[in-house]
């Protein structure tokens, strides 16, 4: 499957290996690590892995290491914003906070156009 691109440039599919959470059928693994500055802005630990769990956009921002910007619900279902580092290993979230409006309009368009 190809990954679809929305008119900014944002992906809605598939997600890279870093983004990957592995599922199975009693437990779910992954090689997520997340950094203190990820807490800086009060999300917990939960409502990043649940965001991560249910990536609705993202977008590749840097390429050495990886970095990407994406956007995924919390436990309450309010979307927040991760940056997440495709490091040795694992992939370590380094930024977590309500979603912006900019950070909005980068994944998902302008919606004052």
């Amino acid at each position: 499957m190809s990954s679809q691109l929305n008119e900014v440039g944002a992906h809605s599919a598939p997600l890279p290996p870093a983004l990957h959470n592995h599922q199975y059928p009693y437990y779910t693994y992954s090689m997520w690590e997340i950094h203190p500055s990820a807490r800086r802005h009060g999300i917990a630990d939960e409502d990043i892995i649940h965001a991560l769990n249910n990536i609705v956009a993202w977008l590749e921002l840097d390429d050495d290491p990886y970095r990407y910007l994406v956007a995924g619900p919390d436990r309450a279902g309010n979307l927040i914003e991760l940056v997440v580092l495709d490091v040795v290993d694992n992939a370590l979230v380094i930024h977590a906070m309500r979603l912006r409006s900019s950070t909005r309009d980068q994944l998902f368009g302008d919606e004052s156009k």
